[in-house]
């Protein structure tokens, strides 16, 4: 009596079907693929900055009693700090405005009017 086994051999994949379009280049797409990468990374270092002027007051607010702390540079560093968010928050906004022509959604999530 002799026995008999079948194997079966699957084609290996990366993931990738044949319905996926392919990615360009150059033209339009390109540069907003680029836009997109641009702006997060910007988004990202103006929050850092955000966060080491921050830091700095922090460091100058409790290392020295209130008495002792340098009025006008924590002032200064303040309205630094503001500026380094609210570009931040621009960053942020045009970077969704990519994100939505790239999905066809027209909505914002923020209001029209902003607050900064």
């Amino acid at each position: 009596m002799t026995s008999s086994t079948t194997t079966t051999i699957k084609a290996v994949t990366d993931g990738a079907t044949d319905t996926e379009p392919a990615k360009r280049e150059r033209g339009l797409a390109a540069l907003r693929a680029k836009e997109t990468r641009s702006l997060v990374s910007l988004a990202c270092d103006a929050i850092s900055e955000t966060s080491g002027i921050t830091n700095d007051m922090h460091r100058l607010i409790y290392e020295l009693d209130d008495a002792a702390a340098p009025g006008a540079p924590i002032q200064q560093s303040l309205e630094e700090a503001l500026t380094c968010w609210q570009t931040a928050d621009h960053y942020l906004r045009m970077l969704g405005s990519v994100i939505d022509e790239r999905t066809g959604d027209s909505q914002a999530p923020w209001p029209a009017d902003p607050a900064l």
